[in-house]
């Protein structure tokens, strides 16, 4: 039955792979005018433009910057929160936690912190007096684009963070620490110097995926990023949205061009991995350990109660907003009430609703059944496993969205797929089967084996073993997965 059924793991790499091929031989072809609409244009043209136009390079010179310096900050943020941090107690309730945080959209993220950072926000009015005028802060759109990043960090750092306390599972953590601990060092040190290249190993691909998705966010940066110039990908959007076909061509030239970049940036953070891992280890002089633990603790704690703070009274806004008639400055609560928008909106809204959780509960079961199926025949002897050999599931992840998403959308103009389901549910999927298959992957391969091998020593069929151990085992990471993969499908429509 295994023999009959195998090849429906092929449907997995089949949906992933051919909507990222496609379109990015269109963005090709268009980037270079070698469409039948383009004919009047000459084949460099679009590149010269895009070579010369002013906004180019600063624009590229800002997505660089917020991209990597959100990485660093998130990356830095979450290792320091599990060097404290190492009560499995404390890990299982904050993984429990992230769920909420990694289900928010990124445009409601964004919107969120808007609503209660701006000169005008919620956490402004608690603190103004009755003549207090609006304060100078310079968020949004500050011209660093430092809002840009803050925004970036409290998504990416509940991820990364929930990607390392599953990775840390799967390793001899303990053991480590305790040989570091005979050796001299504090614990929160030792976790540092033996736990964390381990876990950096094993975490690097969504780590890329993570400065990828950075470097060429759209919501975020158009909610909170910089406008003049804008961040190279909102500067792409620009150019594809004109009605002209030569900044149609322009917008295709510069997704190509972003790729490139961020193929570029990926190397040069490769090669700083490998200097890092040569350089000779810093010594610290013991007199200032517990003055760094005590810091460091300090800034885990900070950073768990900011996001809780952030989450709660974000949300808390969002309410306060939308049942909001009047709400002038610096009035802390709204001073007129009303149920006009909800009202106004709700015949408009529940179509809505039902069509997006039905594409989004449509996507994340698809994608987890499809994972599922391909984890359980990769698990066979003669299959190799692992995420290196799977590299190419992460590319929706890594390759910007415009360097694909563009040749797509002319694609599905000729096969006239453009605005059905089935089209939308498949672009869906791109991005929603990297991100369950990440969360799955390492559980299912390492939890797992020794119960299916005593299943096998018991005589059990390999499905009964599925149906019967695995499955139940790992109902709570199926649950998460669902709803992180809901979460995914819903932040596509921007």
């Amino acid at each position: 039955m295994k023999s009959s059924l195998h090849w429906l793991r092929w449907i997995f790499p089949g949906i992933l792979l051919l909507p990222l091929l496609a379109g990015v031989a269109g963005t090709l072809l268009s980037s270079f005018n070698l469409f039948f609409f383009q004919k009047n244009l000459q084949i460099l043209e679009s590149w010269t433009r895009l070579w010369e136009h002013p906004s180019t390079w600063p624009a590229l010179w800002l997505s660089l910057r917020t991209a990597v310096t959100a990485t660093l900050l998130s990356l830095l943020g979450s290792g320091l929160i599990l060097s404290v941090w190492q009560s499995n107690f404390r890990r299982h309730w904050l993984g429990r936690g992230l769920i909420l945080p990694l289900a928010l959209p990124h445009a409601t993220a964004a919107i969120i912190l808007v609503l209660l950072l701006a000169p005008s926000g919620w956490l402004w009015r608690l603190f103004a007096t009755s003549n207090s005028l609006p304060t100078e802060f310079p968020f949004p759109h500050d011209t660093a684009g430092w809002a840009l990043v803050f925004g970036l960090v409290t998504k990416e750092l509940p991820f990364l963070l929930l990607i390392q306390i599953n990775v840390c599972r799967q390793l001899p953590e303990l053991a480590r620490v305790q040989t570091a601990q005979l050796l001299g060092q504090p614990p929160w040190l030792g976790w540092w110097l033996t736990v964390f290249p381990a876990v950096y190993q094993q975490i690097r691909l969504p780590l890329w995926a993570v400065l990828a998705f950075s470097f060429g966010v759209i919501d975020m940066a158009l909610i909170l990023g910089p406008t003049a110039p804008p961040t190279f990908s909102v500067l792409i959007l620009q150019w594809a949205t004109d009605p002209m076909l030569e900044k149609q061509a322009l917008a295709a030239a510069g997704s190509l061009l972003q790729g490139i970049i961020l193929l570029i940036l990926l190397i040069c953070w490769w090669a700083v991995e490998q200097v890092v891992r040569v350089l000779p280890q810093v010594s610290i002089r013991l007199w200032s350990l517990d003055k760094i633990k005590k810091l460091f603790n300090q800034i885990a704690w900070s950073i768990v109660f900011s996001g809780i703070i952030l989450l709660c009274s974000g949300m808390t806004c969002l309410l306060l907003w939308s049942l909001a008639r009047r709400w002038s400055f610096p009035a802390g609560l709204p001073t007129d009430w009303t149920l006009r928008t909800w009202k106004q909106n709700s015949a408009e809204l529940v179509p809505l609703l039902e069509t997006t959780a039905g594409l989004g509960m449509a996507a994340a079961a698809i994608g987890l059944l499809l994972v599922m199926i391909w984890l359980y025949f990769q698990q066979q002897p003669n299959s190799d496993s692992g995420l290196a050999q799977e590299w190419w599931v992460y590319l929706p992840l890594i390759l910007p969205q415009l360097t694909f998403l563009f040749g797509i959308q002319i694609l599905a103009i000729f096969l006239r797929l453009e605005g059905t389901v089935l089209l939308v549910l498949w672009l869906h999927l791109v991005y929603v089967l990297p991100y369950t298959l990440l969360l799955l992957a390492v559980p299912w391969r390492t939890n797992q084996s020794r119960f299916r091998r005593v299943g096998q020593l018991l005589g059990q069929s390999a499905w009964r073993i599925l149906w019967s151990v695995q499955l139940p085992l790992l109902r709570p990471l199926l649950l998460m997965t669902l709803a992180i993969g809901f979460s995914v499908s819903l932040a596509q429509y921007l």
